[in-house]
């Protein structure tokens, strides 16, 4: 019966869930206006209503089982919806936010619960998967992944940790390493489940010298210096993309895993990739007067000073 949601109903009927919350309940429903769907981008209503498990999805995201007035909300509460994901409560004196959606009219009583309005379409938190697929700097990652059939389990399975390799890491190893891995896939697997943690580990529960054990049974190594927080020779260069089964944290470097052979059986020649030093800054491989870390393809890494000045 309101005006202001009428692109809301049409959604609830199209995936049919008008019977449900006409009977069923107690609920409590967080009702995005015409405005908040208006407010997507161009044809993205249109594309939900044309699939439906998604269109499903994120309309029982909106939906909380029992009956909770605003009275009944405390700053901070979690929330969990109908789909599994979770909502949080944030009150500013008389403003109600359900995350980035503010409440504007509250406490609508109904038979089976109640319904609060509000200004913005309430998004359920993309998986990993999602969060590598949607991103204009992950597409080799995503190949990688989809080659290796992993992208079901980093989708549903978890929680995980992923610490992401960008295009540009992956464009830093030698010429041809790319296509041969993902021409082997065992190596490649391998490759993949040692830039994997299981649990869900944000950027602030990583200490300097934590030791993480990847899902290949390798180990990794946390620095943290200020600011800057490496793993293993690489630096994380954008932390705490969250999912709904964990994070992601962007990395700079591909991370190599401690056995050769699970980088590269094809090769068993020392190519040489880059030079580190003790920073973990890549510099020139004729630095004098350094201590510097020569890294190969296969693993091998040479640790060398050139006294010279």
């Amino acid at each position: 019966n309101s005006e202001a949601h009428t692109i809301l109903e049409a959604a609830i009927n199209a995936a049919e869930l008008n019977e449900t919350l006409d009977t069923g309940g107690p609920f409590t429903l967080f009702a995005p206006s015409d405005d908040a769907f208006a407010a997507l981008p161009d044809g993205t209503v249109d594309a939900l209503l044309n699939d439906i498990p998604e269109l499903t999805e994120i309309l029982l995201h909106h939906v909380v089982n029992g009956t909770a007035m605003s009275t009944d909300l405390n700053d901070g509460d979690v929330i969990e919806t109908l789909n599994g994901t979770n909502v949080t409560v944030t009150i500013d004196g008389m403003t109600y936010m359900i995350d980035m959606a503010t409440v504007t009219s509250a406490n609508i009583e109904a038979s089976n619960g109640v319904v609060h309005v509000v200004d913005m379409v309430l998004l359920p938190p993309p998986s990993i998967m999602d969060i590598v697929a949607n991103s204009e700097a992950h597409t080799i990652l995503e190949a990688a992944i989809n080659a290796a059939e992993l992208n079901e389990t980093l989708d549903t399975g978890g929680p995980f940790t992923l610490f992401a390799p960008s295009d540009d890491a992956f464009a830093a190893l030698p010429d041809g390493t790319v296509d041969d891995l993902l021409a082997a896939l065992p190596q490649l697997t391998e490759v993949l489940l040692h830039h994997v943690v299981a649990g869900t580990a944000m950027a602030e529960d990583l200490n300097d010298g934590d030791v993480l054990t990847t899902l290949n049974n390798d180990n990794l190594t946390v620095s943290v210096d200020g600011m800057t927080c490496m793993i293993d020779m690489a630096t994380v260069t954008a932390a705490n993309l969250e999912a709904d089964n964990g994070v992601v944290h962007v990395i700079d470097m591909v991370l190599i895993p401690a056995d050769p052979s699970s980088i590269n059986e094809f090769n068993t020649t020392d190519i040489y990739m880059y030079s580190l030093n003790l920073l973990g800054e890549k510099v020139d491989r004729n630095t004098k007067g350094e201590v510097v870390v020569d890294i190969y393809t296969n693993g091998k890494t040479v640790k060398r000073l050139n006294l010279n000045k």
